[in-house]
């Protein structure tokens, strides 16, 4: 449920309000019991949120995996794809698994393309390392809201070619 508080009038007038100014509508979400932000997740929710997300008017659906164990995150996402595919509405589906931190030469990267439209390569470990090497000392955690963040994360995304690893 969102937060009346941060959307007053409701997401679905939110959705309303960006496509009428011609954009596409994306949400975010967990496969776990809470999200990164420490929000409600979707764990054994799948189907009435993905309905919910229909009814809102999205567009795309960030998956993420902060929450989720990792013996439940495949279950979590393939339950999620089939519940978006169930509500007759095309929404894009972007996973991150812990497998796609795609600095870490033990992950084994795997094909998604049967779960989800794209898999994220996240490359934190990269970007800490390549922004301390470049003294900016303010990079070394994990995603920022800064412009060298994100094209920290695009380059590590086009170095390890994780679009190889996603679907059409």
């Amino acid at each position: 449920q969102a937060d009346p508080d941060t959307f007053p009038s409701g997401m679905k007038h939110l959705g309303d309000y960006i496509h009428n100014l011609g954009l596409k509508y994306g949400l975010y979400g967990d496969p776990g019991t809470v999200t990164c932000q420490r929000r409600a997740g979707n764990e054994n929710h799948e189907k009435i949120d993905a309905m919910t997300y229909a009814e809102y008017g999205a567009d795309y659906l960030k998956y993420d995996s902060c929450a989720a164990s990792h013996s439940y995150q495949l279950h979590g996402y393939m339950d999620m794809r089939d519940a978006l595919n169930a509500t007759g509405r095309p929404i894009g589906y972007s996973i991150c698994p812990d497998a796609s931190r795609c600095n870490d030469a033990n992950v084994v990267m795997w094909d998604a393309s049967s779960v989800a439209n794209v898999v994220m390569c996240r490359g934190d470990g990269w970007c800490r390392k390549h922004s301390a090497a470049a003294g900016n000392s303010s990079e070394l955690g994990d995603i920022n809201p800064t412009w060298h963040s994100w094209t920290c994360i695009l380059d590590a995304n086009v170095e390890f070619n994780s679009m190889r690893y996603a679907g059409p």
